[in-house]
């Protein structure tokens, strides 16, 4: 069984970012290590896919300083709301994946709108004396693996990437919202 999770952490650990969204938290390849974990188990989990809605204005308008200070305080805002179970990580640009092994969907969007409101609640300072409310679009998709499962690959993959739909959904139904796969 052992074996079986290495396998699955070596073919997915580059598909998430390495860098950890807060201390604490395990790194994305990790991520998958919780997810392989939790098929073998036969428990649900789920994948939160969070993308900065308009971050491309913050680097145009402020700098792209600003945008990576607008990050690194969205990587707090979401480490305070998590489970230490729960697995964050960068996925990329400024899109954020968090995984969390053994939880319904049902909680899982308690977590999202908590994160959605950390964000928005106070604005972000971008440059001295001056502040930006920063808003976030996030797509929630559940998976319940058979224990009899061995591709954890294709399960990580289709996880992640329903909740990458149902992210751009958020984002098609106007932004700073929680949609939920399926």
């Amino acid at each position: 069984m052992e074996a079986r999770i290495e396998d699955t952490v070596r073919d997915l650990r580059d598909r998430i970012d390495p860098r950890v969204v807060a201390p604490g938290h395990c790194t994305g390849w990790r991520a998958m290590a919780a997810l392989a974990g939790a098929a073998l188990a036969g428990q649900p989990s789920v994948a939160v896919m969070l993308d900065v809605d308009h971050f491309k204005k913050v680097n145009d308008t402020h700098g792209h300083q600003a945008g990576d200070h607008v990050l690194r305080e969205i990587v707090k805002r979401i480490s305070g709301q998590i489970r230490t179970s729960d697995v964050a990580a960068r996925y990329g640009g400024e899109e954020f994946a968090v995984l969390m092994p053994a939880t319904r969907g049902v909680e899982a969007h308690k977590l999202a709108e908590r994160i959605r409101n950390a964000v928005s609640a106070t604005p972000m300072e971008v440059t001295s004396g001056q502040a930006l409310t920063v808003t976030v679009s996030i797509g929630i998709a559940e998976i319940i693996p058979p224990r009899s499962a061995t591709d954890h690959t294709a399960l990580g993959e289709g996880l992640l990437s329903a909740a990458d739909v149902a992210l751009y959904q958020a984002k098609a139904d106007g932004r700073d919202r929680v949609k939920v796969a399926g």
